[in-house]
């Protein structure tokens, strides 16, 4: 499942896929609620740079109506109890989907937990920063553990987090 709320980049992303059957592009933002949102598409030559962080915005970005789906409920809606590996890369809104995905685990919806590779934008400049740390001490308090971290630049770090027992040798055995 690949979630993409651009137009743009859903349709960039269901032409890239169309010879995977299994891969599906939801043209949605996940999240920890459901509720209409709102993204900024930029208009400019880097055309995945788009963010729901608003106070990020670049120059010319275009506002747009977004649908956001919480982690549970896209989970019981399509009835998936496993999840192998979760990429996260959403511009700024990371605290929004780990958040949703803490809550689903915290409440069982999946019978096992992922791996979880997310990128953490603008570090602490982001201006949602403190509500990473609760997030960080709640995936700790399930048993994860960071498998690594790879810095970037202004800030933004990617943090691999392993479930318990995972240790990252036996990643790609998973």
């Amino acid at each position: 499942h690949l979630f993409e709320p651009c137009p743009r980049g859903a349709e960039r992303c269901r032409q890239r896929f169309a010879p995977l059957p299994r891969v599906v592009v939801h043209e949605q933002a996940l999240s920890d609620r459901t509720t209409a949102g709102r993204l900024w598409c930029n208009s400019g030559p880097n055309k995945g740079w788009n963010t729901m962080v608003e106070a990020k915005l670049d120059p010319g970005m275009i506002e747009i109506d977004v649908q956001e789906v919480s982690v549970a409920d896209f989970l019981s809606s399509e009835k998936i109890k496993a999840i192998h590996l979760m990429k996260i890369d959403v511009e700024g809104y990371e605290w929004r989907v780990l958040g949703g995905l803490l809550r689903a685990l915290q409440n069982g919806a999946l019978k096992r937990h992922p791996v979880v590779f997310v990128e953490i934008g603008w570090g602490d400049a982001h201006p949602d920063w403190e509500r990473y740390s609760p997030l960080f001490q709640g995936f700790q308090a399930l048993g994860y553990q960071i498998g690594g971290e790879f810095s970037g630049a202004g800030g933004t770090a990617d943090r691999l987090w392993l479930p318990a027992g995972v240790p990252p040798e036996k990643l790609f055995s998973l």
